[in-house]
Parts: C-alpha cells; structure tokens; sequence
C-alpha cells in the first residue's frame, strides 16, 4: 500500500530528535573527563570542586537523557515498522495508528524528508519475498554503518583512558594518609570524585561499544539470511518474521546510527549494495 509522505516526515523527525539527545550526553560524557583533567592540572581548588561537583551529577544527567532519547527513538521506530509491513506485505497503516502518531509532533514544523523514491530498491512483487529483500537491504546498512561506529568509539574509550591515567599521575593521589592529612581535604575529594567519574564514563564508552558490536552482529546474522529468504520460492511468512522481529527488538534497544556516519558513506554502500543486489 502506498505509504503516507508525512509518515515519512514524521519518522526522520522523531530520529533526528533522538539522535539529537543521544550527541548531548556523548558531549557531556567527552568533556567531563577533559575538564576534570584541566581542574586537577590547574590545581586551583575553588575550579576543582566546580568541575567535581558538576562531574558527580553526570551520569545521571546522562541516563536520564538517553532514557528520553529511547522512548522517541522507539517511536520513531514505531513508524518505520509500519511502513516496512506496509512496504513490504502490503498491510494497511489503520488510521487510529496514524492519527497517534501524528499527535506526536503536534506543533513541530517538519521538513520534507530527504531520499529519493522509492523508500526501498527491491523490485520484488509484495510479499514474504520482498519483506525480506527490504530487510536485507536494511541490515547490510545497518551491519556497516554500526561497524564503523565501533571503530570510532574504540578510539573514543582508549582516549579516555589516557585521561583517567593522565588524572591518577596528576592528582597527587598515592600519598600517604600523613600527607593526605596535612594537604586540602576538600580538595582531594573533588580530585577522587572527578577521576571516579572520569573511570565511570569510560566504561560507559565500553558499554557502548558492545551494544553497537551487538547490533552488527545480529545485522550482519539477518543479512545473510533474508537474502537466502528473499529468492527462496516457497518461503514461510513465519519464517521471515522470526528474522525479522529478532532484528527489530535488537535494532529499537540498540543506539541510533549518528547521521555523519550514515552520510558519510552512504553513497558507497548504494553502490556496494546495488552492485551486490545484481549480482544476487
């Protein structure tokens, strides 16, 4: 069934909005070590207890705002659900559904969305076939991009790790409880809080890095076999939604994608792509 342009709109929206949030706190997660490692260089105690103070509330700030950004980014990808059965099986978009989702952006001015039709490259009649030929073409997307996602916050973590040493060599920290006695309390405190959460947001980094080696796994796991699927003459709709609805729960729980990797390369990956789609 043709899917609605607003839908569309609403979609790039709602992903844009999320991705928006999720660069705040990686922003927030990025600077709190390096100001901390600037206050305990600095070694000015008024700054010190500035910087712990703020860095001791991050976290929180941190979760609380990705925990925002997952509920917008599922229902984002609540939009793009129905217009992948809409696409790909031809089921109808119920209009109680619509009307939910455009109250979601009430009062949101939204731009045109920005791909040239049709959504998808298959050219498969609707059905189990072409269901799985989208996914392919999704999950080919989705196995690269998130790969290159992993390469950048590797190189993220290590850097941050650098931090955290460069703060337990500048802190003066391994002293003895003599030495710690005689110097500023206060400010051996905010030099712990900081190097603690400095510790805290690079395992945040790890985690990160898991949850995006996760999503190209199952990525590259539901490539491989919608694409079997996707020529197979007699495939099973049951069969097609098992692969599919293992890639949906892992894609909705996983980070999005930053649009500057997506941009990046996606003129490659058509290429790449269509070269393949082809060939298969």
């Amino acid at each position: 069934m043709p899917i609605p342009n607003d839908l569309i709109d609403i979609m790039q929206f709602l992903y844009k909005k999320a991705e928006r949030l999720w660069w705040i706190t990686f922003i927030i997660a990025i600077s709190t070590p390096l100001f901390s490692l600037f206050a305990v260089w600095s070694n000015k105690a008024t700054f010190l207890v500035i910087i712990a103070s703020i860095a001791t509330i991050t976290p929180i700030a941190i979760s609380w705002i990705r925990h925002y950004a997952a509920v917008i980014y599922a229902k984002a990808d609540k939009c793009r659900r129905l217009m992948l059965y809409a696409d790909g099986l031809g089921r109808e978009i119920a209009s109680e559904e619509l009307a939910s989702i455009r109250a979601w952006v009430i009062g949101k001015r939204l731009k045109n969305a920005e791909f040239v039709p049709p959504y998808y490259l298959s050219n498969k009649p609707v059905g189990p076939n072409r269901l799985a030929d989208i996914i392919s073409e999704s999950a080919f997307f989705t196995s690269q991009l998130s790969g290159k996602v992993v390469f950048f916050l590797w190189i993220v973590l290590l850097t941050s790790l650098l931090i955290v040493i460069g703060l337990l060599l500048s802190s003066n920290l391994f002293v003895s409880t003599e030495e710690i006695l005689q110097s500023n309390i206060i400010s051996t405190i905010s030099k712990s809080a900081a190097i603690v959460v400095a510790f805290l947001i690079s395992g945040d980094f790890a985690l990160l890095i898991k949850k995006y080696a996760d999503l190209r796994s199952v990525a590259e796991s539901t490539f491989i076999q919608c694409v079997k699927l996707r020529n197979d003459s007699t495939p099973s709709t049951n069969q097609i939604f098992f692969v599919v609805e293992d890639y949906n729960v892992v894609l909705v729980q996983s980070p999005p994608i930053p649009a500057l990797v997506y941009n990046r390369y996606k003129d490659e990956l058509n290429k790449v792509y269509r070269l393949s789609y082809v060939q298969g």
